[in-house]
C-alpha cells in the first residue's frame, strides 16, 4: 500500500507553479540544462527510500516550450503532462510544475546529469520546502542519454 501511495505522489508531482509572481527569467542556462528526458532513480518520502516495484521505470521529459510529460511508474494512469517553470536566481532554486488543475512549488538542484527535486506535502503543494533536508518528498533523476 505504501508503494502505491508513493507512486501516486510521484504522479501528483506533475502539478506546479504556485506563485506566478516570481521572476520567470532563469539565471544562467539552467533551462537548457533541464531540457531532455530524465529517469527517476530514487524516491524518498519523509526521508525513507521507497523502491519501485520490479523493473518499473518513471520518466519525465522537460521541453524547451515549458511543457513537461511523464510516463511509466506502474500507475495504470498512462502518461501525464503539464507545464514547468524555474527561477534559478532563488536559493535554493525554484521549480514550479502545473497540470492545469494543481500547482506544486518545489526546489531543485542540478549537478551534471543528476537532477534532484524536493517538495512539501502540505497545503496542496503550494508550500515550497526551504531546503532539501526539510522536504517531505525527494526525487533524484538521472539524465537519459540519447542513443
Amino acid at each position: 500500500m505504501r508503494r502505491f501511495l508513493a507512486m501516486m505522489m510521484i504522479s501528483g508531482l506533475l502539478a506546479g507553479a504556485a506563485r506566478a509572481d516570481d521572476d520567470p527569467e532563469p539565471a544562467g542556462n539552467d533551462v537548457s540544462k533541464l531540457v531532455g528526458k530524465w529517469e527517476v532513480t530514487e524516491f524518498k518520502l519523509k526521508g525513507v527510500a521507497i523502491p519501485f516495484p520490479g523493473d518499473t521505470k518513471m520518466l519525465f521529459e522537460f521541453n524547451k516550450d515549458g511543457t513537461v510529460s511523464s510516463e511509466g511508474g506502474g500507475l495504470g494512469g498512462g502518461a501525464k503532462s503539464g507545464k514547468w517553470k524555474i527561477n534559478a536566481r532563488k536559493m535554493p532554486r525554484h521549480l514550479d510544475l502545473s497540470d492545469g488543475n494543481m500547482n506544486t512549488a518545489m526546489i531543485y538542484k542540478l549537478e551534471k546529469d543528476v537532477l534532484t527535486i524536493a517538495a512539501s506535502e502540505g497545503n496542496n503543494g503550494k508550500d515550497r520546502p526551504k531546503d532539501f533536508a526539510s522536504a517531505d518528498v525527494m526525487l533524484v533523476f538521472k539524465r537519459v542519454k540519447k542513443k
